[in-house]
């Protein structure tokens, strides 16, 4: 009985024949990277274009009227009333869960907010951009520190009554940005 190739070897035999040359195969990954590049090209032109970002922006702001409205009518007013040898230990697992919400829709809303102000800067757009960074520093400068409190032990009353008072402003900034991205 005669020797025959595997099948395996038939193909990288073809492969290697004039009309599936390298040359050829190199040529065709050119032609399909190209199209890919023109692919990813225009996904990006069309995510950043004006009206999917305002899209985007308009989910994300709704996204944080609604968070922003339950934490200061309902979550931080039951800091109150919870246990306070339980509140450290919950609130260790709220603000890890919380952070993993709050901070995609605070980074995609001043992304957001910052390309509409540069690409076309209105008074309109120039003040929500203004409210976004507010609410950014007050966060940072009187949320975020009261809950390290918490989390280092301190449920007194002062503390969680700070928390909830220093939130206001927040609550009523985060909603003026949500009605401003309908002007």
């Amino acid at each position: 009985m005669p020797f025959r190739l595997p099948s395996s070897c038939i193909s990288a035999t073809r492969l290697a024949s004039s009309r599936f040359s390298i040359y050829s195969l190199a040529r065709r990954t050119l032609h399909l990277r190209a199209f890919f590049e023109l692919v990813l090209k225009r996904f990006i032109e069309n995510l950043l274009s004006m009206e999917t970002l305002g899209f985007i922006r308009h989910l994300v702001d709704f996204g944080m009227v609604v968070l922003i409205w339950l934490v200061q009518l309902i979550i931080y007013p039951s800091f109150l009333v919870i246990r306070k040898e339980l509140l450290v230990q919950w609130h260790e697992s709220y603000v890890r869960l919380m952070a993993r919400i709050v901070g995609p829709l605070m980074i995609i809303q001043l992304v957001v907010v910052s390309i509409q102000t540069l690409t076309n800067s209105t008074a309109t757009r120039v003040i929500a951009l203004i409210l976004v960074l507010t609410c950014w520093a007050s966060s940072f400068l009187l949320s975020i520190p009261c809950h390290k409190r918490i989390g280092d032990g301190d449920t007194g009353n002062a503390n969680l009554e700070l928390l909830v008072r220093s939130n206001w402003p927040r609550s009523i900034l985060w909603t003026a940005v949500f009605v401003l991205g309908f002007m």
